[in-house]
């Protein structure tokens, strides 16, 4: 977790992905379902495939205290489908 930290501190999309998902988990932090979404979108916002799908099922099922927008979870969804991502070519 500390070398995420550290790597998503200089803005790399994969490293706040990964250390999204270990806050989405609580592995090797505590739980924070808010916090691993802010660093979805961050991630997503670097145009990470994987970060769009992540953060579009979080805007569908409105975890980590946002609201649920189905919209944007399909213009998400999109967005990573169109860079090729398979997981979100049949949302």
């Amino acid at each position: 977790v500390r070398l995420y930290t550290q790597a998503a501190e200089q803005g790399h999309a994969k490293a706040l992905f990964n250390l999204a998902m270990c806050h989405a988990a609580g592995k090797g932090v505590a739980q924070d379902e808010a916090h691993s979404v802010r660093l979805f979108t961050q991630a997503a916002e670097l145009g990470l495939a994987d970060a769009q799908s992540a953060l579009s099922l979080s805007h569908h099922r409105g975890l980590g205290g946002m609201t649920q927008d189905r919209a944007e979870a399909m213009r998400l969804y999109r967005q990573a489908a169109d860079q090729g991502y398979a997981g979100a070519q049949c949302g």
